[in-house]
Order: C-alpha cells, then structure tokens, then sequence
C-alpha cells in the first residue's frame, strides 16, 4: 500500500544506463521518473534524503492520476566530488503514506537476452563529479496556445576552448503537445531555438519542461525547470466555403 517509484525499463544489455544520477559541480541533471500508486491516491511529494553535500532537488508536486514527474538535481558549485546510496522517497501529502525509488540490474546475462541473474536495489545512486565544459539554461518565448506554436530559446555557457556540437533533447512533453526528438547545437554555437507545436486539444495550465544536453560517452547535464503555458488560442478564424454553378455569381 502507498506510491512508488522506478526510473526507466532497463536495457537488458546495459541494465544500469540511466539508473544512477551523477551531478557536475555547479550543474543541474534532469530525470524522469514513473509514480505508481498501490490503493491510495492523492497528490505525492518527492524528497532526496541522504544525498552528498551540495546536493539539491527540484521536484514539483505530482497531482493525482498522474504517472510520470519530471525532476531536477543540482550541484552546487563548491560541493565536494562524492558518491553514495540515497533515498528518493515519495510521500503522499493526505495521509503520509511513503514509497522509494527502486532499481533492477541485471548482472548475467544468458541466451537471447535472458536475464538470469538480477539483483534489487531500493535506494538511488547520486555522485558528484567534477564541473562539465558546457551548461544550460532556457526560456520560452511567450505561451503556447492549442494548435499554435512556440519556441523555446536555449543558451549554453561554454568552458574556454570546448566547442564540440551537443545533442539537446525535450525528455518529456505536455499531452498534445509536440516537439522534434533532439536538436543539435552547432559546434562552437552558444544559442539555438527549440520549436514547439500544440494540438487543438493540448492539456491548458502551466508544465515544467527541462531540455537536456549530451556529448561525449554518457555525458549529459540539464536546465533548471522551464514553465510553458498553455492557453486556448486569443483568435479563432475559419473560412466559409462558397459553391457556385457554371456560369453564375456569388460572392
């Protein structure tokens, strides 16, 4: 009884990617996390206990019926390189019911892919690592309304002499709401716009959007969590369709 969490489905090749969560100093990692909930419902709460020093957690409350929830991790620049298990407790704010973050690694692997052998782990991963030669941050230009566009500007803050192209993705979006998988920022370019585009019928209210960026082998860092707003659109047109026979008038 109470919520749970678990990041995402391991590959049974390299069960571990993305089961842990390493920070640079002065950098943010976003991760997206599944909530489950077992005969209770209600909004749940998200707390990072036991983390290093310098540690920090972003997380938004998760309403009720909602199954994922997008957090940020972040650093601070003067924390002290370290690593160790953490709790990632989930808590249900009516009646203080908690779950934690669980995590399956599989060690041997047998056959066509087959796990044999796995081990459980409920506690989550969390290091600090020295500072990443890049770092993010973005906004978005004005809201987005249903069946309308907008764009999201992304800065990077680039460390003297690196100016390899990075891979920036939207690891998660709005219902309704759409966007390319990844967009690369050039090699050397410090700005880059993200385009958005919404359904007719894309969910209204204020999302948290993090964009993530990656280069090299498993190297990633994130922005701070971006507010997009979506609205119903301020205009409604539309075109009234004429017919007309041969050789008549209309207007």
């Amino acid at each position: 009884i109470g919520p749970g969490l678990s990041g995402p489905s391991p590959d049974v090749n390299d069960s571990q990617a993305g089961q842990s969560i390493t920070v640079p100093q002065g950098n943010r990692v976003a991760k997206v996390f599944n909530v489950t909930r077992l005969n209770t419902g209600g909004e749940v709460n998200l707390e990072l206990r036991g983390a290093p020093a310098g540690i920090r957690l972003d997380a938004r409350p998760v309403p009720n019926g909602t199954g994922q929830v997008t957090v940020v991790i972040e650093a601070a620049a003067d924390a002290p390189e370290a690593g160790c298990f953490a709790d990632l407790v989930a808590r249900v704010k009516d009646n203080g019911l908690e779950g934690r973050h669980g995590l399956t690694a599989n060690l041997v692997i047998f056959r066509n892919n087959e796990a044999i052998f796995s081990t459980r782990e409920d506690r989550l991963p969390v290091g600090v690592a020295p500072a990443a030669p890049v770092k993010i941050s973005a906004r978005c230009a004005g809201p987005l309304v249903q069946g309308g566009l907008a764009e999201i500007h992304v800065t990077a803050e680039r460390a003297d002499g690196f100016k390899q192209a990075v891979e920036l993705r939207l690891p998660w979006k709005p219902a309704g709401v759409s966007a390319p998988p990844s967009i690369s920022l050039p090699e050397g370019a410090t700005e880059v716009v993200y385009p958005l585009d919404a359904e007719a019928a894309a969910a209204i209210g204020t999302h948290q959007l993090v964009i993530t960026a990656h280069w090299g082998a498993g190297t990633t860092v994130s922005t701070a969590m971006i507010p997009l707003v979506v609205e119903e659109p301020w205009v409604r047109g539309g075109i009234e369709m004429t017919a007309i026979t041969t050789g008549g008038t209309a207007n």
